[in-house]
């Protein structure tokens, strides 16, 4: 782990911190230093850091207690998504309170099945080789595809945080309230790697909460991006990202036009629960479509357009994302689940149960 020098950074760097306008503000010095050396010895243990950084992204973005927001001088602030100290969870809006993403913690605390396995956060997941869902046979034993542990298959296509955060833009734009451009990095600096021949650097769309959700409410909160579900939007939408690795678990059937083969997503009945798929508007899913239903923001899903929609309500054609169910980092409970599967029940009432926000006849 990297409590000590991480500890560092968040005391002394701005570089991952987001103004009101998703700029970095701040003395340079704060965020880089130019010789990896002070004092007759390193910044930082690890360095020297790409791009001159005083840190990587696990030290500035880990904390050894339970705040998953840093406030540093002038105001800036870093989200914490590694946290030693066990963070609140569900969201609860204190200080320690889980941020959209998950947090690190149950699994760099040992647990290989609550978290995504991370260079410099923990080891190689010791129950799976590989990522659950992977189409066998691309981008070879070495890649992201296979493990986030490993080191970087080429500068082009970096592994770790970055294996998936490509393109980091702490001085691009990102205005507030409205979907993050390739200039600002796309969404969460979500994107294709470079080196991916013919559909590298393609990013993310995705308008991030102020506060990255930690204190949600149903009118404030991420809005997640989930197109029209066709292969052309790869990977703008958030469960076509997803699909990248966890390419078996996607649907509606995914994507044949670049890896050849379908992987049966689209069958009827439903191989695999339905992902990056409009949520039916009648039968037991008719009442979300109600405007008395508001929207639940630990049962998000993903808008089909960015340029309207309505933050408090589900709308026809919102769909079923990756993220509905699952926190990108982790959680406490397995699979990285947002709540606890083992305590749902067939017609027993479960408010905790995020399956019956949307299967409402489930429940009794």
């Amino acid at each position: 782990m990297k409590w000590i020098h991480g500890a560092g950074c968040l005391l002394a760097a701005l570089a991952l911190a987001a103004s009101a306008a998703g700029r970095v503000q701040g003395p340079c010095a704060d965020c880089h230093t130019m010789h990896e050396s002070q004092d007759g010895g390193p910044v930082a243990a690890g360095g020297p850091h790409p791009a001159l950084t005083r840190n990587d992204c696990v030290g500035c973005h880990s904390n050894a207690g339970s705040a998953t927001i840093v406030q540093l001088g002038g105001g800036e602030r870093v989200p914490i998504v590694n946290n030693a100290a066990e963070p609140a969870y569900p969201p609860d809006g204190s200080p320690s309170s889980v941020l959209a993403g998950g947090n690190f913690h149950w699994v760099a605390a040992g647990d290989d099945t609550k978290g995504h396995n991370v260079r410099g956060i923990s080891a190689a997941d010791q129950f799976l080789s590989e990522a659950p869902g992977r189409l066998l046979g691309y981008c070879g034993d070495t890649s992201c595809h296979v493990s986030l542990t490993l080191p970087d298959p080429s500068p082009e296509e970096p592994n770790g945080c970055q294996g998936c955060h490509q393109t980091t833009r702490h001085h691009g734009t990102d205005p507030p309230g409205e979907p993050v451009p390739a200039e600002g990095g796309w969404y969460r600096f979500l994107s294709n790697p470079v080196g991916h021949a013919g559909f590298g650097g393609r990013g993310v769309l995705g308008i991030e909460d102020p506060d990255w959700e930690q204190a949600p409410t149903p009118a404030a909160h991420n809005i997640y991006y989930g197109g029209d579900g066709s292969d052309t939007e790869y990977p703008q939408s958030i469960s076509k990202f997803c699909a990248g690795c966890h390419y078996h678990f996607h649907s509606p059937g995914f994507p044949t036009e670049w890896w050849g083969t379908d992987n049966g997503g689209g069958d009827s009945p439903w191989l695999r629960h339905p992902t990056n798929y409009a949520i039916p508007l009648d039968g037991e899913f008719a009442p979300l479509f109600d405007n008395a239903t508001a929207y639940n923001p630990l049962v998000p899903v993903a808008k089909p357009n960015l340029a309207a929609f309505d933050a408090a309500r589900i709308e026809p054609g919102d769909q079923v994302a990756c993220v509905s169910c699952h926190r990108a980092h982790g959680s406490p409970y397995p699979d990285m689940l947002r709540w606890d599967y083992q305590g749902c029940a067939a017609d027993v009432p479960n408010p905790d149960c995020g399956c019956f926000f949307c299967h409402t006849q489930k429940d009794g």
